[in-house]
């Protein structure tokens, strides 16, 4: 999921949008919402993923 956010890490109403979509909106709430999860799973991952995740949490 983190591989699909645009370069300034807000997401996009729908992850799954095709490239050439015309409404490319922000949605803010999803990414609160998005990084509230990934500081709640760091607690759980043992493995070296977690490192990326919290890299990207904090960006």
């Amino acid at each position: 999921m983190i591989d699909h956010l645009p370069p300034d890490n807000i997401p996009l109403w729908d992850l799954d949008l095709p490239a050439d979509y015309p409404r490319r909106y922000k949605d803010a709430s999803a990414a609160a919402i998005f990084l509230a999860g990934l500081l709640e799973l760091r607690g759980y991952v043992r493995f070296p993923e977690k490192d990326y995740a919290i890299k990207k949490a904090h960006e």
